[in-house]
């Protein structure tokens, strides 16, 4: 098995352990690669209906900052399994810039870049306990495996891992 497909494991298990986290819906999560992106995590957008510049309130404020979490959330696993090379940058170049694109509505522009690593900092500290460090390992391996999960068997194996 390639160190790719294992990185690639970790990172959306990431994504999927945040998204369970912040109570968003998880449909299906993959690592099969569609030509564009090379695995994915599905599930309703939180965001859906929002225009950010419009929707500057408290509340779509903090729906923003809770999907950005789940988006840098792949990135932040790779690192707290010791990824860090440039093939984790670019599996999470996506990723950065729709979390960039978003702060850029609800945060000044000066402070968008400090904002990111605060929220990435975040990120990594949830998913380094052991707890969820645990799911993601459960949930890549069973990736490794099966490739595509149900989001039913996704979230099965996170709150078994979480206990929850």
């Amino acid at each position: 098995m390639s160190a790719n497909i294992k990185n690639i494991a970790i990172h959306e298990a990431g994504h999927a352990v945040m998204r369970f986290i912040e109570g968003f819906d998880i449909t299906e999560v993959s690592i099969i690669s569609d030509g564009k992106h090379d695995g994915h995590v599905e599930g309703k957008n939180p965001l859906f209906g929002v225009d950010p510049r419009e929707d500057f309130d408290q509340k779509h404020k903090s729906k923003a900052f809770a999907c950005a979490r789940t988006w840098i959330a792949g990135l932040a696993a790779e690192k707290c399994f010791n990824i860090d090379n440039e093939e984790s940058v670019e599996l999470a170049r996506d990723d950065l810039n729709k979390v960039f694109d978003l702060l850029r509505y609800y945060t000044d522009i000066d402070e968008t870049s400090e904002i990111a690593i605060r929220i990435f900092e975040d990120v990594r500290s949830i998913l380094s306990k052991p707890s969820c460090y645990g799911a993601i390992d459960q949930l890549s391996n069973a990736l490794l495996k099966k490739k595509k999960l149900s989001g039913a068997d996704a979230k099965t194996i996170i709150y078994g891992a979480l206990n929850v």
